[in-house]
C-alpha cells in the first residue's frame, strides 16, 4: 500500500465562509460557525484532497495541518474548545492563549475593527494585560 492509500490524521483549518455541519464516518462532525475550526479527520492523501476540493467549492478558506503517527497535537495542547474558536485563536502558536500569541497593536487593531474580537476578549478566561 503506497503512502497515498495510508490513513493518518489531518487537521483541517477553516476559516471563513458560511456556516456549516458535516458527518462522515469514524470523524467527528465539522460544526463550522464561520469563523475559525479546526477539524481532526483519519483520512487517506486521497480522502482529504476531496474534502479540500469540496470545503473550497463552499468558500471557506482551509490549510490541512498533516500531522505524523505517534505525534502529539501541538496546535491543540492545553486549550479548550472555547479558545479554538476565538477570534485571536492562532493553530501554529504554542501559547494557550491566541491573545498570548498576538503582539499587542495588533489586539488594539483587532479590538477597533472587530465585534468579534471584542466579545472574545472580554469572555476570556486569563486575557493579558494590554499595556
Amino acid at each position: 500500500m503506497g503512502p497515498e492509500h495510508k490513513k493518518t490524521l489531518r487537521t483541517f483549518l477553516i476559516e471563513g465562509g458560511p456556516n456549516l455541519v458535516i458527518e462522515i464516518a469514524h470523524t467527528p462532525p465539522l460544526v463550522h460557525q464561520g469563523t475559525r475550526t479546526l477539524w481532526p479527520v483519519y483520512c487517506t492523501q486521497e480522502e482529504a484532497s476531496k474534502l479540500l476540493d469540496a470545503l473550497l467549492t463552499v468558500g471557506v478558506s482551509v490549510s490541512i495541518l498533516h500531522q505524523e503517527p505517534g505525534t502529539l497535537p501541538v496546535t491543540h495542547s492545553a486549550r479548550t474548545t472555547g479558545c479554538t474558536k476565538c477570534f485571536f485563536f492562532d493553530p501554529g502558536s504554542s501559547e494557550s492563549c491566541g491573545l498570548r500569541s498576538r503582539h499587542v497593536s495588533e489586539i488594539a487593531a483587532a479590538l477597533s475593527k472587530h465585534e468579534k474580537a471584542r466579545e472574545d476578549r472580554m469572555s476570556c478566561t486569563d486575557p493579558p494585560e494590554l499595556t
